[in-house]
């Protein structure tokens, strides 16, 4: 693949730090399932949703174009820019605390968290945006011992201060939201600490960077939105159908499933900048390679769910304790499910490349919403066994459009001739 031993390096440090911090709940799963109830760990549950939720709207996806906006930091005011996108994110945040304060009382209702929770976790997702500012120039300067310091600290404290408040002082559901809060607001700080020394911050906000930050990320949004309806609807509709131990039994399913898409995201990293250059000498025969290492992709993610799934089928129980032991049931499905989400994120390089995201948006928006109502359909009909199988469903139907998508736009021989780009 031509990489050099720095670049390997490199990729395989921004690899572990984004799959450590992804892994947190495997992490805690052990010990969290023996001392939290399925109901306790529903409630868990349901905090995570909500920050996963409103981090698709706090900050309006802008700390994207940080990233991109630092190769050209020569031709721009870039740490006004960054200014820029941090004051999108306060507007942004002042906007979504008052929606939230006016449909509180739907809120508290669906999510069956206590109002100050859905506080916390719009003030923890603005608290990631920070972070993924100072990571977005990092991995954009390559700087991945940064990346990885940053990030596997975060980690460290996350993991500390939850086991040390939920096992050591009886904060019981709770400990675990505040061990969030607190690693999140600490690795914040520090990521403004960082910007504002090495000189990437300046204030006041430039109107014209403002508008150029939110051209690229409110296009970004729904796209966001849907990947979270794909992935968080089901838990919403357990929970207000079943309960919140049926939810916290099948998040525990979900969670260990987790380490299949974990695994598939490193493996897309590594492969998918190779992708990317190999796709600009826009050569007929590397293009076949192109295709073979896809196909090959496709199959190795296939196959290891099919078997990822048996294996988690038996280690369910010995991971989650008896308590969580019917989530075993749901884990063939369930990983299966996340193996074809890692298709889908290896088809979508190609659309990424083609500059096709808003067709993309329009993909994962639909599969989304067809989520929805699977979902409700599967578990109005078939209770806490439905909602896997609406999961897998949706999976699919994102790989399929997604795979639709990248034949489309994109001139590779994915048939054994060449494909005209649209």
């Amino acid at each position: 693949m031509l990489l050099n031993r720095a670049t390997l390096i490199s990729a395989l440090l921004f690899t572990i730090a984004n799959g450590a911090f992804g892994a947190i709940p495997l992490f805690l799963l052990p010990w969290l399932t023996r001392i939290l109830s399925p109901t306790e760990y529903g409630l868990v549950a349901m905090f995570t949703i909500m920050m996963q939720l409103f981090s698709a709207v706090t900050g309006l996806s802008v700390q994207g174009a940080v990233g991109i906006r630092y190769f050209k930091r020569d031709q721009i005011d870039f740490p006004r820019y960054v200014a820029s996108c941090l004051t999108v994110l306060v507007a942004s945040t002042f906007l979504v605390m008052a929606t939230v304060i006016v449909t509180m009382p739907v809120l508290e209702r669906l999510t069956m968290l206590p109002a100050a929770w859905i506080v916390a976790a719009i003030v923890v997702s603005s608290c990631q945006f920070v972070i993924q500012i100072q990571l977005a120039i990092w991995q954009s300067e390559r700087a991945a011992s940064k990346f990885a310091g940053l990030r596997l600290s975060q980690v460290a404290i996350d993991i500390t201060a939850s086991v040390s408040l939920v096992i050591l002082l009886g904060y019981a559901w709770e400990g675990r939201p505040i061990g969030i809060m607190i690693a999140s607001l600490a690795a914040a700080l520090f990521a403004l600490h960082r910007l504002s020394a090495k000189g990437w911050l300046r204030f006041p906000a430039s109107r014209e960077h403002m508008v150029d930050a939110l051209w690229f990320g409110v296009p970004l949004v729904p796209h966001a939105l849907g990947g979270m309806l794909i992935a968080l609807a089901d838990r919403f509709i357990i929970t207000n159908f079943l309960g919140l131990a049926e939810a916290g039994i099948y998040t525990v399913a979900v969670q260990l499933g987790l380490a299949v898409l974990l695994l598939a995201d490193g493996m897309n990293r590594a492969v998918g900048p190779w992708i990317f250059e190999t796709l600009k000498k826009d050569d007929p025969a590397t293009q076949i390679r192109v295709v073979r290492v896809v196909y090959a992709f496709l199959a190795i993610m296939a196959f290891g769910g099919m078997v990822a799934g048996v294996i988690s089928y038996y280690l369910l129980p010995l991971i989650a304790g008896d308590a969580f032991s019917a989530a075993a049931s749901f884990m063939p499905v369930i990983a299966l499910g996340y193996a074809i989400g890692g298709m889908y994120l290896m088809m979508s390089n190609f659309v990424f490349y083609a500059g096709a995201t808003a067709r993309l948006a329009v993909v994962t928006m639909t599969a989304g919403l067809l989520n929805i109502g699977m979902s409700y359909i599967f578990v109005s009909r078939l209770g806490l066994q439905g909602a896997p199988y609406a999961f897998l469903a949706a999976q699919l139907l994102l790989f399929a459009g997604a795979s639709l998508l990248a034949i489309r736009v994109s001139r590779l021989p994915w048939f054994g001739h060449t494909q005209m780009s649209a």
